[in-house]
């Protein structure tokens, strides 16, 4: 169906919706429907300074385009889609963005260059977000292993959300999810741990 309906899914997804697809048959056509929650009462724009707290930063600290200007971010998932779209959230951060499509690459990325925060998907081949996080945390590096890392994943059951915090993320966060709120997330962690290595 192509890359524009899995873009627009993710899209959707992120917005609390979702994408049906229905067809009678070869010939006959596609009917495709667009499913958007309808919050009564609420502001149809959330304004930015607006956000939700619940991810130890300070939720009265209003997100600001720029507010991550020399931090860098790796951003790890197996899902070209997804990568692209979790980059276009985190652009207007000004923060510059690494990306790796597998856990074995975000390794090799995080070998040659220190990151100032981790996101990183849970579910890929080969090697998992888990295992991931686990070597990251395990390694002789210390700088390395203290490395400040976000689970964003589609699992989004109680026992995988303990089960991430277990094998090392910081924060976990379930998709689909609002842009605002991961965008608070990485800020206030990002932010918060590059600006005391830099006092260090």
């Amino acid at each position: 169906l192509g890359l524009g309906l899995s873009i627009a899914r993710q899209l959707v997804e992120l917005q609390g919706g979702a994408i049906t697809v229905a067809s009678s048959g070869v010939g006959r056509g596609t009917t495709f429907t667009l499913h958007l929650p309808i919050h009564q009462g609420a502001p149809v724009a959330e304004p930015a300074a607006a956000l939700e707290g619940g991810f130890g930063g300070d939720a009265s600290a209003p997100y600001a385009a720029g507010s991550l200007a020399g931090v860098t971010l790796l951003v790890v998932d197996d899902e070209p889609d997804s990568l692209e779209l979790v980059q276009q959230v985190l652009a207007e951060t000004g923060a510059r963005i690494l990306t790796a499509t597998s856990a074995a690459e975000a390794l090799r990325v995080v070998s040659g260059e220190l990151p100032d925060l981790l996101i990183s998907d849970i579910g890929m081949p080969l090697m998992d977000g888990f295992e991931l996080i686990r070597r990251i945390r395990s390694g002789r590096d210390r700088t390395l292993a203290a490395l400040p890392a976000i689970a964003l994943t589609a699992f989004s059951r109680r026992e995988d959300q303990q089960r991430a915090l277990e094998a090392g993320y910081d924060e976990y966060m379930a998709k689909p999810l609002r842009p605002s709120v991961l965008l608070q997330a990485v800020v206030a962690m990002a932010g918060r741990d590059a600006l005391s290595r830099n006092s260090a």
